[in-house]
């Protein structure tokens, strides 16, 4: 069992609160964005980038990108970058459009670090 928990911590009172939580998911990266209280994360065995906002719980899946790796959320832009690992490749996404590019491919030899 893989017992995949996205948790939020609350610096007021020290508690922990589960925010998502799903055996079957493979989480791969992860990237936080506390203006819009939201948490992004990637899913390595669905091919799925998710977005989950805490307050209203509201999920958008971008499904179909690889095999996504690390994630980085742009806080200006609001795009995810991520590291397509079958690919090897840096994408790009835009969650509200539900749109990918590839920025960038890399040689079988390169390895990502997040």
């Amino acid at each position: 069992m893989n017992n995949a928990q996205v948790k939020k911590f609350a610096l007021e009172d020290g508690s922990i609160k589960v925010l998502h939580e799903d055996d079957t998911l493979i989480l791969a990266g992860m990237d936080v964005f506390t203006a819009k209280d939201s948490v992004f994360f990637t899913v390595e065995n669905l091919g799925q980038i998710r977005h989950l906002n805490f307050k209203t719980n509201k999920e958008t899946i971008v499904s179909g990108v690889g095999k996504p790796g690390p994630i980085a959320v742009d806080w200006v832009s609001e795009n995810v970058y991520f590291v397509d690992e079958a690919e090897k490749a840096l994408m790009v996404c835009h969650m509200d459009k539900k749109k990918c590019s590839k920025i960038q491919n890399f040689d079988k030899d390169s390895k990502v670090l997040d």
